[in-house]
């Protein structure tokens, strides 16, 4: 076989990667006029329709009893016709219950997931920054997507949204952080502070890089992605690294 000549590299998960790997079951996208649009990863799950052969028996049966009704008689069935038709009937009541529990659970969790998406509207419109996340609770996407909380709990337990800058927990999108009196999250403040911070420290003859000050920052317990560093920084009147020497 083929000898790795970094062995240590299967063990690393990567900046980016997490593991083990997971099958978002939302995606959010965002469409031409700017909003988010929510769609769900169906998976494997195939199309479920009665099964034919049973709906057939109940059609065969009912213009049987239709003819007989015609002519003014008793619809007369072998027993054997009479507990068939039984059991088709039992069989596709049943399967058009569980179709429609099926559709309904989509429904649910459809609702649940454009909750999210609305109440956490500016971190996914401006490719996906953290610190754009407002306080959230299951109750308030429990009123928003009029259902119960104990729904909401169960609809984002193991669930994730893929977006076109990575893969979330749907329990990532909770929290309860404040906001300061502008309306500007305790996170962004806190990140921008330290961002100033970690640039006006810096070796003036060799700046950090974004990718650079996002790693101290994350060594700072400030996890956020180098572009929204570049966001931060520009909003901070700071120039890039070239310029900074």
């Amino acid at each position: 076989g083929h000898l790795n000549p970094r062995p240590g590299s299967v063990l690393s998960d990567g900046s980016r990667a997490s593991a083990p790997t997971v099958v978002p079951d939302f995606r959010v996208t965002i469409d031409t006029e700017g909003n988010p649009v929510v769609s769900q990863h169906r998976g494997d799950l195939p199309e479920l329709r009665v099964s034919p052969a049973f709906a057939e028996t109940l059609v065969m049966h009912r213009a049987a009893r239709d003819r007989a009704a015609e002519r003014g008689e008793n619809a007369t069935l072998s027993r054997s016709q009479e507990e068939a038709f039984i059991y088709a009937r039992q069989k596709v009541s049943a399967a058009q219950s569980f179709i429609e529990s099926v559709r309904r659970r989509f429904q649910t969790l459809q609702s649940v997931m454009e909750a999210i998406v609305a109440l956490q509207r500016e971190f996914f419109v401006n490719d996906d920054d953290e610190t754009l996340l407002v306080p959230m609770v299951l109750k308030d996407v429990a009123e928003r997507a009029h259902v119960d909380i104990s729904t909401v709990s169960r609809a984002i337990n193991s669930k994730y949204v893929e977006t076109d800058y990575g893969v979330y927990s749907l329990r990532h999108f909770f929290s309860t952080q404040f906001t300061s009196a502008d309306g500007e999250t305790v996170a962004a403040r806190q990140v921008k502070a330290a961002l100033a911070e970690i640039v006006a420290g810096e070796d003036k003859r060799a700046p950090l890089s974004d990718e650079a000050i996002a790693d101290a920052l994350a060594a700072r317990g400030l996890k956020v992605a180098r572009r929204t560093v570049s966001k931060y920084r520009i909003q901070l009147n700071i120039p890039k690294a070239g310029l900074r020497r």
